[in-house]
């Protein structure tokens, strides 16, 4: 029967330990991942102390008093601008969130696995809901009978769509292509030790 030293040595802590290869993709990733996760955590966390200190302000609270939604904006303005503290503190929570996910993926872990895996189809999914309906994000052109009311503006609502629509559906690809690479069974077997692994 072998000892519990003997049995440390046949059998390593981390898959890891005792060699194994680690994918260059989920290195990349991770790093990635943490890097523009940290990015945006720094920022969102900055803007929200501006703007706890901005709408602290009794000024500030008597100017918005009676403040109005413009007419016909998209949806997802309309829901910036009526949840504006919510956005910005749900938003610090989410890339928080990315970027633990980021170190765990990094380290192996099942559980970084497990959730990154999910926040790229989630992605994904999110991508492609904007590239069907960019109108959700964008303003629609202001036309009037037929006869276009700001030509500059249309144009440049034209353009956002177009830029809108090319990056939603590229990172929806992405997002998808990554989902699918991080379920090949060679990556999958790094993560089978990770929670032990430093």
């Amino acid at each position: 029967m072998e000892s519990p030293a003997e049995a440390e040595k046949t059998t390593p802590a981390c898959r890891n330990a005792g060699g194994g290869k680690r994918s260059r993709l989920v290195t990349v990733t991770a790093v990635s991942v943490i890097v523009i996760g940290g990015f945006l955590s720094f920022s969102f966390a900055r803007a929200n102390f501006t703007l706890i200190s901005m709408v602290s302000s009794p000024a500030f609270q008597l100017s918005m008093a009676r403040a109005t939604v413009p007419v016909e904006m998209p949806p997802a303005a309309v829901f910036l601008v009526r949840h504006t503290r919510g956005f910005f503190f749900f938003s610090l929570i989410m890339w928080l969130s990315v970027t633990a996910l980021g170190f765990g993926v990094l380290r192996r872990a099942k559980w970084g696995h497990s959730g990154f895996t999910a926040l790229l189809y989630l992605g994904a999914a999110v991508l492609f809901l904007f590239f069907l309906f960019p109108e959700l994000i964008v303003p629609k052109p202001l036309f009037y009978r037929g006869v276009s009311l700001a030509p500059e503006f249309n144009a440049a609502v034209k353009t956002a769509k177009l830029w809108l629509q090319v990056f939603c559906g590229l990172g929806a690809a992405l997002g998808l292509w990554l989902a699918r690479k991080f379920g090949n069974e060679e990556i999958k077997k790094e993560f089978n030790h990770g929670d032990l692994c430093l």
